[in-house]
């Protein structure tokens, strides 16, 4: 299964995504995870994020030859999911509506960031 999201650098400092899945709305990425996409908005663009700023992310269950890294599942409780970016080693948190999209929780997420 494969998802597509678009975040955004909010005004709070973190990345957020809207998706038709649940009629999701500014959904946060956080707890580290902004880190993580901070540093692949500035490898692609050789800037530093600002407010407004904008990435692509495709995500997939499966290996896809565009697959630049991976999230490796460190554990998972009713909270959300802890993983590791196999690219950059850094703990990366996704809450409980990766489960509910894809209707389980993954051991390995397959990513494309882009812009």
């Amino acid at each position: 299964m494969k998802l597509t999201v678009f975040p955004y650098k909010t005004a709070f400092g973190i990345w957020a995504f809207d998706h038709d899945h649940n009629n999701t709305v500014a959904e946060g990425l956080l707890n580290g995870t902004e880190l993580v996409i901070d540093g692949y908005y500035h490898a692609l663009t050789g800037q530093k994020p600002q407010l407004g700023s904008k990435m692509r992310f495709d995500l997939s269950t499966e290996h896809f030859p565009e697959a630049t890294t991976q999230l490796n599942l460190v554990r998972t409780d009713e909270h959300g999911s802890d993983y590791v970016d196999k690219l950059t080693g850094m703990d990366v948190w996704l809450c409980p509506w990766l489960q509910g999209f894809f209707g389980y929780v993954p051991e390995v997420i397959y990513i494309r960031p882009s812009l």
